[in-house]
């Protein structure tokens, strides 16, 4: 073979021949690479198609110009019932009512950009959840939702404003009816494996409740409470310094009196409540009470028999949204009401006096005579260092003051807040389950 090659390709009479093999080989590199290229990308769009549940993240009507987002793609373990969820941002300009809306539903063929058979067959619903702006579109298909990318048209056929075709910017629409309607589309896949599993999709029946806690409520809920997991630990950490500058000014023979109600008999207890019903005591306002060993981890709870004038106190570790933080607060029957009154408590100008730090005076506890007015008490420490103990002392009580102030008026009371808002979905929601809703193309 070499001796052939030499003879009669690479001796100097037969440069034609060695061409037409440099292209031969040439050419079956290039469809090699060309065909791994067309493999590996066939692979990503196919990974891509099997994962990716979201592909559009935010829309615009047509018309009313009104925007919003997509806020997740959800489905039960078996892929048999789906719930798109989005939010409009201005709810002024849209319908309130989800039987103000239809539906058109095709399939998108991901490799050639155009619509493709539907090869699913979902009935479904869609809810409109109050005065939120939340619209949750809910499609059940008993055989499962194929893999495949879905093209959603919304038409909402009560337009709130009064406008002109020929004030709709046709560069930003598909077509004419984007002009004639007021339409926004989104592209997504129920049967991907990036689809969020949603309990609330495994029961039954779907409740509106279910729904808005665990979609839309329970990510804000979590957030709260870790700012309730903070404020306790910033309070333990107050408590900690109150009873250690408590301790110096007795050392110094200061008389410690009760310095206001907001404050007096505070303490903490960390960790589950033993078997015997005692419990773990972090720290207290009283020097006498040793500070026991915290445990990282473990809940603490604020043992406190005064709460703020607009604010609240219950054990919220124990509770949820889910199970009713109003509930456990009040009970049921007037939960409702109850919440509404304090949420309108909240937003007065009132202002709690027993949390401000009042002038006073300081007494030597042996003598009874006022710190102020004698120069040496006869104690080793100088006025002037019994005077920055006092400083310290004031200073964490103001920083506790404004802690306890966070906890109970603002933090505590965002959980009930939340727990209202669900209420008040749960008592204002429209559903459209008509036939027409959903037009499904095939």
């Amino acid at each position: 073979m070499i001796k052939f090659l030499k003879t009669y390709i690479f001796d100097k009479h037969h440069g034609i021949e060695r061409f037409g093999l440099l292209f031969i080989a040439l050419t079956i590199c290039l469809s090699l690479l060309t065909a791994s290229i067309g493999v590996e990308s066939f692979q990503k769009k196919h990974q891509q198609l099997t994962n990716q549940a979201m592909y559009t993240t935010a829309f615009t009507m047509s018309r009313s110009q009104v925007s919003g987002k997509v806020v997740g793609i959800y489905t039960d373990a078996n892929h048999t019932k789906a719930l798109l969820l989005l939010k409009f941002d201005d709810v002024s300009k849209i319908s309130l009512d989800a039987n103000n809306y239809t539906l058109f539903l095709r399939g998108w063929d991901l490799n050639k950009n155009e619509l493709a058979p539907l090869q699913s067959n979902p009935s479904g619903a869609i809810y409109m959840l109050g005065n939120t702006g939340y619209m949750g579109i809910y499609l059940v298909d008993a055989a499962g939702f194929k893999n495949q990318v879905c093209y959603l048209s919304i038409r909402n056929d009560k337009e709130l404003d009064n406008v002109s075709a020929d004030n709709v910017n046709i560069d930003k629409i598909p077509n004419a009816q984007y002009a004639e309607y007021d339409l926004a589309d989104i592209y997504f896949n129920m049967g991907a494996t990036g689809t969020t599993v949603a309990d609330c999709l495994s029961q039954d029946v779907l409740t509106v409740r279910d729904m808005y806690e665990e979609c839309v409520v329970r990510a804000k809920e979590a957030e709260i409470r870790t700012l309730l997991d903070a404020d306790l630990r910033s309070m333990r950490a107050d408590l900690i310094l109150i009873s250690e500058y408590t301790q110096r000014l007795s050392s110094y023979d200061i008389a410690i009196n009760a310095p206001m109600e907001a404050i007096t008999g505070d303490y903490m207890v960390n960790g589950i409540i033993n078997d015997d019903g005692s419990r773990n005591i972090v720290a207290s306002m009283d020097p006498s009470v040793k500070v026991a060993a915290y445990t990282e981890g473990e809940p603490l709870y604020l043992m406190s028999d005064y709460v703020c004038k607009q604010g609240v106190d219950f054990d919220w570790y124990g509770s949820s949204v889910f199970k009713g933080y109003i509930n456990a607060l009040r009970g049921t029957k007037s939960a409702q009401e109850y919440v509404s009154g304090l949420m309108q408590l909240t937003k007065t100008d009132s202002t709690d006096t027993s949390l401000q730090i009042p002038d006073k005076q300081w007494y030597y506890r042996s003598s009874g005579a006022d710190f102020s007015s004698v120069t040496d008490g006869g104690f080793s420490k100088t006025n002037s260092d019994i005077q920055t103990a006092i400083n310290d002392l004031m200073g964490a009580w103001q920083t506790y003051l404004s802690h306890k102030t966070a906890y109970q008026c603002t933090d505590l009371m965002s959980l009930l807040e939340l727990d209202y808002d669900v209420m008040t979905v749960d008592n204002n929601y429209t559903i459209n389950n008509s036939a027409d809703m959903l037009r499904v193309t095939r």
